[in-house]
């Protein structure tokens, strides 16, 4: 027999006063021959008129009165009576309520599913407790004594009927029994009669199959609480509380439930896979089949094995409904998303490229459906870095729907959104202000402030703010939205360590950075417990503590964190992607920074090469790449080499960021620099004084960089001759560092 997997979870213990080991739950089982032997022998008492009894008249009408003399359990009277028992294999968890033949019919399935039926002993309440002496025992014996024994036993059957409302989950002793099951991580398998099997896999296997697991609800009727005193029911609550409440349970239970489904489904596949060739209408009855099964591991996070039934699911429709239809496309769809969880992206992007053509030859371009073929399209488009193409089609995306449905339409703000995301991306910090504000008027006049998408706004519009140098309207922007995500998503969502990992950096962008340091590294850790070491954001958070530690000269620290975010980033993107080039660009900093050039040299050339060809020439990052090798050459004494990139990186910078930019004043700084290195102090001064008035208009005298400022032009003018004018800038620095 297969069990499914349940959750684990950290222990939740009841807390019970001491009991003598003869207290204990016995693990006395009884075989599945002897289950079939009860009911040859008491054939006669299992109708009652035209009606099946339950299980609990079974219990009343036969195993009370059969154990009434020697007061035992009825596994001990089989025992007694040298009838083969034994310690318990499976643990069945059931309702007093059900039908017991029915019930009995489950069971004994597992004569067909065990590979030794005859080494399996079932531990059934009514069978294998002393129904003479339970009601001596109080709650806290129960739920102490049933955990022990579920543990030992290791292994649980769980009866689930009728499947669409499970009686279960309406009687409180079952839920107690059933949650402390899931949380003791033992194997459990939930199982359902032979009748509702059939009808199941009936459904299972229809077009229109829309089977909500969600909508169920784990809801104890108390009235229907069965062998309990008059306080017992709000005492099984006060336990299920204490053991993490009804809503863990319900999503251990429905998971398992989902499990289930697949299970029957892919059973049923594998029956109808020789009937496909002798019928063309079994063929069409597989197809939907095929894809919900497909649906239900894809939810379960078994992507592996959804993946070759969306395959075949996507054929079949490309083959009767044709490559435009919205079925097909709705299938091509859900394929591309999970090719995207298992990291097959080129796969994905062939997908949805292929539907973005075909909706447009169904539909037009300006269609509904079309436009929402580009945004996704897009989506995938700037996950796997090429923003030039994501942009092109978030554009067209946003074109669209201002005029096809207006510019106040959820789904237009959305694309406006999108296409901010990815301007800022590209080094467009302005235009994508100018567009992060308009999405933020509506959401703010439509949504709540703290709904996900207005903080999702906020938080881009702030990280844009930071582009633009504009830091103190960041820092309010990041400010509200970090607490709107602690308050709706908690602290150790990612969203909200996303927002966190913004203000961490505005921090460091303010220069404080021992207040950045904590941040960055709960936003890492956050990161690491939630997504894993090898995710992106957990390896950007490796990144950024790595530029923190290096900026407080902390470079041993600093050095292994930039290479493992470098070699996670290769294994995950590619040598190509832009995330990838900016961990390459932070490993030849620190080692330029540690003086050790010739081994930062070819990692300076491969970032600028890759963002030259990723990017392009005027994109900041290339720019950056273009200053950072030229401060290597220049450090290697390769004067003339590094000129021009020197020049190309100011006059871009100039260009695309303005001349107010901080990154702009650190390129005509750099450029000031390196030409006093070659002399031409002429040509310098104007440089060094145009960085000193821009840094004490940005930052003050007191900023670090200011004062590094009023150095560099204290010592051009003292080359030049200009001694008082030197004198009178030394001592302003060495002023403002008091």
């Amino acid at each position: 027999m297969t069990y499914l997997p349940v959750t684990m979870v950290e222990p939740l213990l009841i807390k019970s006063g001491s009991h003598d080991d003869d207290e204990q739950l016995p693990l006395l089982g009884i075989s599945l021959a002897g289950l079939r032997q009860f009911i040859t022998q008491h054939e006669p008492q299992l109708m009652d008129g035209d009606r099946s009894c339950t299980s609990e008249e079974i219990c009343n009408t036969a195993v009370k009165p059969l154990t009434a003399e020697t007061e035992c359990s009825y596994a001990q009277l089989m025992e007694s009576r040298g009838d083969r028992v034994g310690a318990a294999t499976v643990f069945v968890s059931h309702s007093w309520s059900y039908v017991f033949t029915e019930f009995a019919e489950v069971v004994l399935s597992l004569e067909r599913t065990e590979e030794h039926p005859e080494d399996v002993f079932v531990w059934i309440d009514i069978f294998c407790m002393n129904q003479h002496k339970t009601v001596e025992h109080d709650l806290t014996w129960w739920a102490t004594a049933f955990r022990g024994a579920v543990r030992g036993i290791g292994r649980v059957l769980i009866v689930m009927v009728p499947f669409h409302d499970p009686i279960p989950l309406t009687r409180i002793w079952r839920l107690l029994e059933i949650f402390s099951t899931t949380e003791l991580g033992v194997t459990v398998r939930l199982q359902l009669s032979a009748k509702e099997l059939v009808a199941l896999t009936e459904e299972l296997s229809g077009e229109d199959f829309n089977l909500d697991i969600d909508k169920w609800k784990v809801e104890a009727d108390l009235e229907c609480a069965e062998d309990l005193g008059p306080q017992e029911p709000n005492r099984v609550l006060e336990a299920v509380q204490l053991l993490g409440g009804s809503s863990t349970l319900n999503a251990r239970m429905l998971a398992a439930l989902r499990h289930l489904l697949a299970e029957l489904g892919l059973q049923t596949l594998a029956a109808l896979e020789g009937l496909e060739a002798k019928a063309a209408t079994t063929k069409r009855s597989v197809s939907p089949l095929i894809l919900n099964v497909a649906e239900l591991l894809k939810t379960l996070g078994r992507l592996e094995e959804a993946e070759p039934l969306f395959h075949d699911a996507l054929a079949r429709a490309r083959g009767t409904l044709g490559e435009g239809h919205q079925g097909t496309l709705a299938i091509l769809y859900s394929l591309a998303e999970l090719l995207q969880k298992l990291g097959k992206l080129g796969e994905a992007q062939v997908l949805l490229h292929s539907a973005t053509v075909a909706s447009r030859a169904q539909y037009g371009v300006w269609h509904p459906d079309t436009l929402s073929a580009f945004q996704t399209l897009a989506d995938l488009l700037q996950v796997q870095g090429n923003l030039d193409q994501a942009q092109r089609l978030y554009a067209t995306a946003m074109k669209g729907r201002r005029v096809q449905l207006g510019s106040t339409h959820v789904d237009t703000i959305r694309s406006i959104n999108n296409l901010a995301d990815v301007l800022k991306a590209q080094g467009e910090p302005g235009k994508a202000v100018r567009l992060y504000r308009e999405a933020l008027k509506w959401r703010r006049k439509e949504l709540e402030d703290e709904d996900p998408e207005t903080l999702s706004t906020l938080s881009g519009l702030a990280g844009a703010l930071v582009a633009q140098g504009h830091l103190s309207e960041a820092w309010a922007l990041y400010t509200e939205a970090l607490e709107g995500r602690r308050s709706c998503l908690g602290v150790s969502h990612p969203d909200t360590l996303r927002t966190l990992n913004g203000v961490a950096g505005l921090v460091l962008a303010g220069g404080e950075l021992k207040a950045a340091e904590p941040l960055f590294r709960e936003v890492l850790e956050g990161r690491s417990a939630k997504l894993g070491m090898a995710h992106p954001e957990t390896l950007s958070s490796m990144n950024n503590l790595a530029s923190l530690l290096k900026a407080q000269g902390k470079c041993e620290e600093a050095e292994p964190l930039f290479r493992n975010t470098l070699e996670g980033r290769r294994a995950q993107l590619g040598d190509e992607h832009p995330v990838t080039l900016s961990s390459v660009n932070n490993l030849a900093s620190l080692l330029l920074y540690q003086g050790k050039l010739d081994e930062a040299e070819p990692f300076f050339s491969e970032a600028l090469e890759g963002r030259r060809a990723k990017l392009c020439d005027s994109h900041p990052d290339t720019l950056a790449s273009c200053n950072n090798l030229a401060a290597l050459l220049e450090a290697q004494g390769r004067l003339e080499e590094a000129e021009p990139l020197c020049r190309e990186a100011l006059k871009g910078r100039r260009a695309k960021l303005g001349n107010e930019h901080l990154s702009t004043i650190a390129s005509i700084s750099k450029l000031a620099s390196l030409l006093r290195t070659t002399g031409r102090l002429e040509e310098a001064e104007p440089l060094f004084r145009e960085a000193l008035e821009l840094r004490r208009a940005m930052l003050t005298d007191y900023d670090c960089s200011t004062v590094s400022s009023l150095n560099d032009l204290a010592a051009l003018l003292q080359a030049q001759g200009d001694l008082d004018g030197a004198e009178q800038l030394f001592r302003r620095a060495i002023e403002v560092q008091r």
